[in-house]
This record gives structure tokens, C-alpha cells and sequence, in this order.
């Protein structure tokens, strides 16, 4: 999260638009969302899953 608050951040400096397509293609951008939606699948089910994405 602190990576991609700084890429955030940098990027909100240059007064650069950050769209939702931006995060879609972004590498540390999808690793965030996969991890949230194991925690989303986990909270649930009820059900602790470790699918490796949160690491």
C-alpha cells in the first residue's frame, strides 16, 4: 500500500489524472486488489484461505 501511495502521490504532484484503468494495468495496482479480494472471500466465508497474494 505505501508503494502505491507514493506512485499516488507522485503522480497527484505532476497534477496527473488517475483513472481506474490506470490501477487495472499497473502490476502493484493488481496485486492490491487480488490480495482484497481474498480478504473479501475469507471475510465471507469465514473460512482462512492463504492464496499467497497478501505476501
Amino acid at each position: 500500500m505505501q508503494e502505491l501511495g507514493k506512485k499516488v502521490l507522485a503522480a497527484r504532484k505532476k497534477l496527473n489524472y488517475i483513472t481506474p484503468d490506470n490501477v487495472k494495468k499497473d502490476a502493484l495496482g493488481q496485486k492490491i486488489l487480488s490480495c482484497a479480494r481474498s480478504l473479501a472471500a475469507m471475510a465471507t466465508s469465514g473460512v482462512f484461505q492463504d492464496d499467497g497474494s497478501c505476501n
